[in-house]
């Protein structure tokens, strides 16, 4: 019988269109025993027979062909050394029910069409990080954690995610966690991140979610972000919208900026509710102030910095500051442009100095 490494290249050189089911006693060989810990699919292989754990003694490179698809269910399997899955123009990564650590972690599926799926598992870098690339048209979904582990993405080292054209993600009942800081990247026109009752936690480094696109979205609703050293949601394109309700943001030693820096067909974003926000640094809700039409609200909300609070739109803004209480070791301040309308009614100031759309 040819060993299982042989029968995942036949796979992919035969272009085989059916799926193969493996045990984690059968992923271990075929990692152990490939030339450079390197197997090769091009069909849908799904790895399944949860007993115990399984301990790989060497790391393992899983190169996707065009239509190559990972699925681990049920599984709990350690790595001695790096796990990479990468390519595939159609490819993609599922766990459920498992947890798969190893000392780091690359998922690169930058080809065209992918999807990274974790619902009740963990995927976990025991050593260093986290590293997923997404294709052109991607789905990043995650939810819950496996039951033994505190997170969903676990890094000693940062998590990072880098977006294509178009990247679809959300986050919902569970958390992540990248020691040295947690990083959403998209490069393209289309970004959505919809997070509900989860955490991002970075105790050692930034969190930061960036995105130049057109449309790019951030909806936070219920959870927790702690970072060492910065919190910073920034959209530079002309539709960008920021929306964080009941959400505890701790910046640590810098600064907490929620800016949306133009708007088009529709106005900017970044509002904030119910919120509580404390950064070493100052804090900053910016809608459209290089463009025209923007809206900036913090309402309902606990905002403590030691730099100055400020809450600010452009020219042809909107601004609402509304029943907050504001505590600045500088500054409290909101504003609009010479022909916006800009509110501050019912809040509780503590700061050397205000200017609250004066």
């Amino acid at each position: 019988m040819p060993s299982m490494t042989k029968y995942l290249a036949f796979a992919f050189l035969a272009g085989a269109s059916f799926g193969q089911d493996l045990t984690p006693q059968q992923l271990k060989a075929a990692c152990e025993s490939a030339p450079a810990n390197t197997i090769t699919i091009n069909v849908p292989v799904k790895i399944s027979g949860f007993s115990s754990r399984v301990n790989v003694n060497s790391g393992c490179r899983v190169l996707f062909g065009v239509n190559g698809f990972l699925e681990a269910d049920s599984v709990n399997m350690g790595f001695a050394g790096p796990l990479v899955l990468q390519g595939g123009l159609k490819s993609g990564f599922k766990m459920a029910n498992s947890l798969l650590e190893a000392p780091s972690a690359t998922l690169d599926l930058a080809g065209g069409e992918n999807i990274v799926d974790l619902s009740v598992s963990t995927l976990r870098a025991t050593a260093g990080s986290i590293l997923i690339n997404t294709g052109a048209a991607s789905q990043l979904v995650i939810s819950s954690r496996f039951s033994t582990r505190a997170h969903a993405l676990m890094a000693t080292g940062a998590v990072q995610v880098n977006g294509a054209a178009k990247l679809d993600a959300s986050l919902s009942s569970t958390s992540v966690s990248g020691t040295a800081g947690i990083s959403i990247a998209a490069s393209g026109n289309e970004m959505t991140f919809n997070v509900a009752n989860s955490n991002l936690i970075a105790p050692g480094g930034p969190i930061s979610i960036v995105s130049p696109g057109v449309q790019a979205s951030f909806n936070y609703a219920q959870g927790r972000m702690q970072a060492g050293s910065g919190i910073s949601v920034s959209f530079s394109g002309n539709e960008g919208q920021i929306s964080l309700q009941q959400v505890v943001a701790s910046a640590g030693t810098g600064s907490a900026s929620f800016v949306t820096a133009l708007g088009g067909a529709r106005p900017a974003k970044s509002i904030v509710l119910e919120s509580t926000i404390t950064a070493g640094g100052s804090v900053n809700v910016h809608a459209s102030l290089t463009g025209q039409s923007g809206e900036a609200a913090l309402e309902s909300s606990r905002v403590t910095a030691t730099g100055e609070i400020a809450v600010r739109s452009g020219p042809l803004g909107t601004t609402n500051v509304k029943i907050n209480r504001l505590q600045s070791s500088s500054l409290a301040a909101a504003s609009t442009g010479p022909s916006g309308s800009c509110t501050a009614e019912g809040n509780t100031v503590i700061a050397p100095a205000r200017a609250l759309c004066i």
